[in-house]
């Protein structure tokens, strides 16, 4: 049992890449180290300019992000079994994803990193990841239409 508060600095932990293709910094896991048993894990995600995710689901586990920077563009999440939502999502701006919703996130700025957090209602934030390769060919059908969306225009 701890008895003192843990203090976690994002960018002092290593980013790998995840099964769903995203860059991705573990910061809560209760499954080991200093946070082991918590019911919650944590996840620092940084998405390059025009990454796509990989299409997948968590069929267990409701998943939390908080988009905390990225381009004019925001970040996007497609989602549905075909891929027909669609999410823009700016800064400051908390998405929830129940259990089981196939969605893929993707970051349409040609120059700028989108920067997230990512909470989820289970112990390890690299458990109940199921990548949807059936669903594919909807997420790719997306690209087009994703892709070619106009610059937001500066207001003077």
């Amino acid at each position: 049992m701890l008895d003192k508060p843990i203090l976690i600095t994002p960018h002092d932990k290593l980013i790998e890449i995840s099964r769903v293709d995203q860059p991705l910094a573990t910061l809560v896991d209760g499954t080991a180290g200093a946070t082991a048993g918590s019911p919650v894990s944590a996840g620092l995600v940084s998405m390059r300019p025009g990454a796509v995710a990989a299409p997948h689901c968590h069929p267990d586990t409701w998943v939390y992000v908080l988009v905390w920077s990225a381009g004019p563009l925001g970040a996007i999440t497609l989602y549905g079994p075909k891929f027909e939502g669609l999410v823009h999502q700016q800064p400051g701006q908390l998405l929830l994803i129940p259990p089981g919703v196939p969605h893929a996130a993707a970051n349409p700025s040609p120059s700028q990193n989108i920067t997230a957090f990512e909470f989820r209602a289970n112990p390890s934030i690299h458990a109940d990841n199921v990548v949807r390769e059936d669903l594919r060919d909807y997420l790719d059908r997306q690209m087009p239409v994703l892709f070619d969306i106009p610059a937001i225009k500066s207001s003077r």
